[in-house]
């Protein structure tokens, strides 16, 4: 299972590597959650090498996005689109929630587990998918080894060592919190903690009562308190997910001199059916067994995606939502001959529910995409005579990252790289920044463009299409005026 997650690691970095692509559907983790045959996947491979023989340049994802539009939309596109834009792990972390790894294989959550942990004890060293990579082929075999025994032996291990294990059963004897205040605190010694705070080096003697009467100590106090009982609960959680068919837990009431906080962790309807007992001998011990889920992960891209969102772009949901259905009906626009306004419009809004289902007012993006196809500014672009027009264009650079350009017109002697934007940012410090951005990236489309028409003129233009203007991109812009034509 490793290594097909392997495989579309190394796909989504790098996208015209078929071999891998490959790789991944053949196996079980894609074909148990797409419900497709692995003699149908293979037909479909074999068939991509035949076409292969007679096309240039042609790549077994975009084939694959053509014949099962819907598959790659639901388990492809999300991860696609957002390789490199997000860390490694939270990204793996997606990836295993939406083929449901952990479910439909429990017999390989330790090798899963293990890999998870690798890439997030790796993290600060091989942040990006292409390091991790590499320093995965080099890596020695104390990092791969899963220690996971098949005999009947019984293994005794801290909490600390068994992180990345499971084992068929597991039994905890004395399953307690002990909240210990100060770092390094053992039997018998004083605790204590430095403390920088004031702009001094302290080290500080934590007590409990003296807490009491200084406000200082007492904000100290609970701050070490809070980072004590986080570590408790990090030590449980450990301790209670490396089983994988019984866990035996025993809770005394009392973890040395206080009460034992651990038994706030049973369920209250689990009381009833627990038996109280002591280390002397008893007439009877009563056990109670429940099953414990396969564990899971959030969706860490959704989450990420608000996460490190700007608050203006949390703002603006709404008009971003927007912006996005007119590129997807502006799509549908090629080179626009007389009389031909209404039926790509037509064609754009009957296509519309199937992509943006939630969009209610279709009649509104009507009149929009009439407004703008009528708009005198933009008619160069939209009726363009004999050159040749493409939508939605996907350009792959020499390290095999895609970029999508907007609109491609091809004529003669210039090839015009075009990118909608809803509007153009005002004339502030804010706006300068997003303005730059615009820039840059439309630059970035007008070097991958010049390498496929090296003998052609290419320019670049960004359409506000709100404000009905066209900017002429040709370098970043220096001031914090918008010149457009």
């Amino acid at each position: 299972m490793v290594k097909e997650l392997v495989a579309l690691l190394k796909f989504l970095d790098s996208p015209i590597d078929n071999l891998n692509f490959a790789s991944f559907l053949l196996g079980e983790i894609f074909g148990r959650a797409a419900g497709l045959t692995p003699e149908e996947l293979r037909e479909f491979i074999f068939s991509y090498r035949q076409r292969r023989e007679n096309e240039r340049d042609l790549y077994l994802y975009k084939l694959f996005r053509d014949v099962y539009p819907s598959i790659w939309e639901e388990y492809f596109e999300e991860f696609f689109k957002s390789a490199g834009l997000y860390p490694l792990y939270e990204m793996t972390v997606s990836v295993c929630g939406k083929f449901n790894c952990l479910e439909r294989f429990p017999e390989y959550q330790g090798f899963l587990m293990r890999f998870l942990q690798l890439i997030q004890d790796r993290e600060e060293e091989v942040s990006d998918i292409a390091s991790f990579l590499e320093y995965l082929q080099e890596a020695p075999g104390e990092d791969l080894y899963v220690n996971i025994s098949e005999n009947q032996a019984v293994k005794v291990l801290t909490v600390h060592k068994s992180k990345g294990l499971e084992f068929p059963a597991v039994l905890i004897p004395f399953l307690g919190m002990d909240i210990q205040v100060g770092r390094g605190v053992r039997q018998g010694q004083k605790s204590c903690v430095l403390d920088h705070a004031s702009g001094e080096l302290r080290l500080i003697q934590l007590r409990k009562r003296p807490a009491a009467f200084s406000a200082e100590l007492a904000e100290i106090y609970h701050r070490e308190y809070r980072k004590s009982f986080v570590g408790e609960l990090n030590n449980i959680y450990v301790a209670l997910t490396r089983s994988r068919e019984e866990l035996y837990v025993l809770i005394p009431e009392r973890c040395g001199n206080s009460l034992n906080l651990a038994r706030g962790l049973i369920a209250q309807e689990l009381e009833s059916g627990i038996k109280k007992s002591c280390l002397a001998p008893v007439k009877e011990v009563g056990t109670r067994l429940f099953p414990i889920p396969a564990s899971s992960g959030r969706d860490w891209i959704a989450f990420l995606k608000d996460e490190f969102s700007q608050v203006s772009a949390l703002q603006r949901r709404e008009l971003i939502a927007e912006g996005e259905v007119l590129h997807f009906l502006l799509s549908f626009v090629g080179n626009l001959a007389p009389g031909g306004q209404a039926q790509r419009i037509a064609e754009g809004l009957a296509a519309l529910p199937q992509v943006f289902p939630a969009v209610a007012d279709a009649e509104r993006f009507r009149k929009q995409l009439d407004e703008i196809l009528s708009c005198e500014s933009f008619r160069p672009f939209f009726a363009v005579g004999e050159a040749a027009v493409a939508t939605e264009v996907e350009i792959i650079n020499r390290f095999g990252h895609t970029r999508r350009v907007d609109r491609l017109i091809v004529g003669p002697d210039e090839v015009w790289v075009v990118d909608y934007k809803l509007s153009l940012p005002q004339a502030t410090a804010e706006g300068r920044s997003a303005l730059v951005e615009y820039e840059r990236q439309v630059l970035d489309y007008m070097q991958l463009i010049e390498e496929l028409y090296p003998g052609k003129k290419v320019r670049g233009y960004l359409l506000a299409l709100q404000q009905k203007q066209v900017k002429e991109v040709t370098g970043v812009s220096p001031g914090l005026s918008f010149a457009t034509s």
